[in-house]
């Protein structure tokens, strides 16, 4: 007790002291390594804002892949070709494409029920959602099982709930309330619902085990890691955090690893999925990638978005997008596809900084210029988003004790 009290009283003194000093954030340093044109491009693009210190980017053709890495984090790492980047939910795609491959292989139907593969649930509003609505965040299902702003606590503790097993997560999702309206709404426990039911449907004993045969095997992905546990995370791993510049404990647990959370992938792993779904040979091909659910509107004025099974869709100026984001307690990621100008960009950050590689993944695949200026993304975010490189205890001090 006398340490998290400890913890959180240094925290709040020095987060007192950046309101009164000022922003200085995290900011890429100007080395790379890998490609230079491209690590030139990006640099040059993305200048010397705050709320980056490393980032990669890989361009992704059906024939052709070229990677580059910007920045170190506090320990020298600087991100390449073979690093174990946090994924976040660009992990639900596989998912999606697993869910049309497993409808071709008769094992499931879309509209089958999650209960018919999770008898965990029978009975339960989560279990009458179908494998499609779960696919297309339209179960009505909430985000996830606590639905807390954990801004506060985190920056305070430098840590988040203590994760749960996949047994603990099903009965938790038990008792969870379904308005039955059937609209759009981005949950996490529909990802991982979709996961978990689709490796019992396919008589694999674990998720994990489920999307290694399936999908990292037939593509040739190797280096991707699951971590369950604070020991799985990758040593070679950036260290990453908010981008504010304040460290935090990196998600792990198996309960909710279907969404994303917990997977760490290599960009040359990456890059070969970006181009078996370039070149159609990807699982479950590209039906998983039809525009089946359209939004009410897409991310930019002018656009139209559509979700498939757990795909983006996103026509503009007579383009076609399909993409995914995701987000860690301590990196940010994307992965943009224009399949008819066979092209992909992904990139990976170590902050939680989104906005410069939405703005650089259009640059690389579309030439569009624009850049939102870090100062400017700042005034939408909560107070506690003060942009600070600060001393706060390291979180494996400050995790919560289970000592009195």
């Amino acid at each position: 007790m006398k340490r998290r009290s400890l913890c959180a009283l240094l925290a709040v003194i020095v987060g007192a002291t950046v309101l009164l000093l000022g922003p200085h954030g995290p900011k890429l340093d100007g080395t790379f390594n890998g490609d230079p044109d491209l690590a030139a491009r990006a640099q040059a693009f993305l200048g010397n804002d705050l709320g980056l210190e490393t980032l990669h980017v890989s361009v992704i053709t059906r024939d052709s892949i070229t990677h580059a890495g910007l920045g170190h984090d506090p320990n020298g790492k600087s991100p390449d070709h073979a690093t174990p980047m946090p994924l976040g939910s660009i992990t639900k795609t596989f998912n999606g494409q697993l869910l049309a491959d497993s409808i071709q292989r008769g094992e499931v139907a879309a509209t089958d029920p999650v209960e018919k593969y999770l008898p965990e649930l029978a009975g339960s509003p989560a279990g009458k959602a179908t494998l499609e609505e779960l696919a297309s965040h339209h179960s009505e299902l909430q985000e996830d099982l606590k639905e807390l702003d954990l801004s506060v606590r985190t920056f305070l503790v430098g840590d988040y709930p203590a994760p749960v097993s996949t047994a603990e997560y099903l009965n938790q999702v038990r008792s969870l309330p379904v308005s039955g309206d059937k609209t759009f709404q981005y949950s996490n426990i529909g990802a991982t619902l979709l996961g978990n039911a689709l490796a019992r449907a396919a008589g694999i004993d674990s998720w994990e085990a489920f999307v290694q045969e399936r999908m990292f095997g037939p593509v040739g992905m190797v280096g991707v890691t699951f971590a369950t546990t604070l020991g799985d995370i990758p040593a070679e791993a950036p260290l990453g955090g908010w981008d504010i510049g304040r460290r935090v404990t990196p998600f792990y647990g198996e309960g909710q690893a279907p969404a994303g959370t917990v997977t760490y992938i290599t960009p040359d792993a990456m890059a070969r999925y970006a181009q078996a779904i370039l070149n159609d040979t990807i699982p479950g091909g590209t039906t998983a990638q039809e525009p089946r659910w359209q939004l009410a509107q897409g991310s930019q004025p002018g656009q139209s978005a559509w979700i498939g099974y757990h795909w983006l869709i996103e026509e503009q100026n007579g383009h076609r997008t399909l993409l995914h984001t995701g987000g860690t307690a301590t990196a940010s990621t994307m992965l943009a596809i224009n399949k008819e100008a066979d092209k992909a960009i992904m990139i990976y950050t170590s902050s939680t900084n989104f906005t410069p590689i939405k703005d650089l993944s259009n640059h690389l695949l579309y030439g569009s210029d624009k850049h939102t200026p870090y100062a400017a993304m700042l005034t939408q975010l909560s107070p506690f988003h003060i942009p600070v490189t600060v001393a706060l205890p390291h979180p494996r001090d400050c995790r919560p004790s289970t000592s009195p």
